[in-house]
């Protein structure tokens, strides 16, 4: 009868053994190609993650859109097609609406890393709103990354904008009013369509990351870029966000490694969007194409900017989001914040990672 009950409890054990070294395999769905930014940085983060969980999290990830596109990402995940994917809030307005008023505050930051810091602050921490959209689909939002400088990418030169009024130009965001501004008209592209409608003559340009000009050939269709950033992108792109089933199935050890690990992400993804512009403007420039002033434009961006927050403000709460002055004003003071963060981090990519864990990513729930 001993052996009986030892031999149970040796089979309970080794049981419960192989239970807690199970190993999860998490879908993941890229939208954006294997060789940008933020894939990139995908690839780096999950190895890190595999890495440190000995291998009870293994990460079967596909991009380039091959499972999930742009347009796609909410219903796959909430749907089960995958259990994690990037997220591109521009493209889901309307189900996304008060994540959509961040968006519109790109122009904003003058530096992509403080931009980032404080978009991941706002939205992963103080904004119950944002939650609660992204739950009903089913998401655990958890990143956001920073883009390179957004430029005004043109298939002709131009020396005034006034050669500009009537063209139609691809921009998402507060770049489709910019757009307006120039007495131009907007044009919501995907990133993956836009060569081929500069090409065929179907949009005079761009408001699109610097980095685009390499990582989508528009060095190949453009002749012209207007030497003056727009903003950054750094509401929308989202490189990890999570299925809520998959957030709610994994143990507390589990979370813990995953966001230990998420101010790496936010940091590689924003480096590498950096690293890609400035690559990419001497590739294009080696390619002729031309970095030049316009006549008219400082000017223009200028009073967009110092008008932006007003007008933001005023179309949000008409549109039904009651807070959009709190929220708002709240973000600009995360901004300020991590302004003040990075300027005193000077460069040093360690510390401006333990200030991401230390102010945000150890608080996650």
């Amino acid at each position: 009868m001993h052996r009986i009950i030892k031999s149970l409890l040796i089979t309970a054990a080794l049981v419960a053994a192989g239970t807690a070294t199970a190993q999860t395999k998490i879908a993941f769905g890229g939208a954006m190609p294997t060789n940008e930014a933020n894939s990139r940085a995908n690839v780096q983060f999950f190895k890190r993650v595999e890495t440190q969980t000995n291998g009870q999290l293994k990460f079967d990830a596909s991009f380039d859109g091959q499972v999930v596109n742009y347009r796609s990402t909410l219903g796959s995940i909430k749907d089960g097609l995958v259990d994690a994917g990037q997220l591109f809030p521009a493209f889901f307005f309307s189900e996304l609406k008060t994540l959509s008023l961040f968006l519109q505050l790109g122009p904003q930051p003058l530096d992509p890393w403080s931009g980032a810091a404080a978009m991941n602050e706002m939205v992963l921490l103080n904004c119950p709103e944002c939650d609660a959209e992204l739950s009903r689909y089913k998401i655990k939002g958890l990143s956001f990354s920073g883009s390179a400088p957004f430029y005004t990418i043109l298939r002709n030169p131009i020396n005034d904008i006034g050669e500009l009024k009537g063209k139609l130009i691809r921009g998402i965001g507060p770049s489709q009013v910019f757009i307006q501004q120039l007495g131009a008209n907007p044009a919501a592209t995907a990133p993956s369509e836009i060569f081929e409608a500069m090409q065929r003559g179907q949009i005079e340009g761009a408001i699109a990351g610097v980095d685009w000009l390499k990582q989508y050939g528009l060095a190949d269709v453009a002749k012209f870029v207007v030497e003056q950033p727009t903003g950054h992108d750094f509401a929308g792109r989202m490189p990890f966000v999570a299925s809520t089933e998959l957030w709610k199935k994994l143990s507390a050890e589990q979370k813990q490694v995953i966001s230990r690990n998420l101010p790496f992400l936010v940091a590689e993804a924003t480096a590498n969007s950096v690293a890609d512009g400035q690559e990419a403007r001497r590739f294009a420039e080696s390619k002729g194409v031309k970095f030049s002033p316009v006549r008219g434009y400082s000017d223009k961006v200028a009073a967009f900017r110092s008008a932006e927050i007003e007008r933001i403000v005023s179309s949000y709460k008409k549109q039904g989001v009651e807070r959009a002055d709190v929220l708002v004003k709240t973000y600009l003071e995360k901004l300020a914040k991590w302004e003040k963060i990075v300027a005193e981090t000077k460069g040093d990519r360690k510390a401006y990672e333990e200030a991401l864990w230390s102010e945000i990513f150890s608080k996650l729930k």
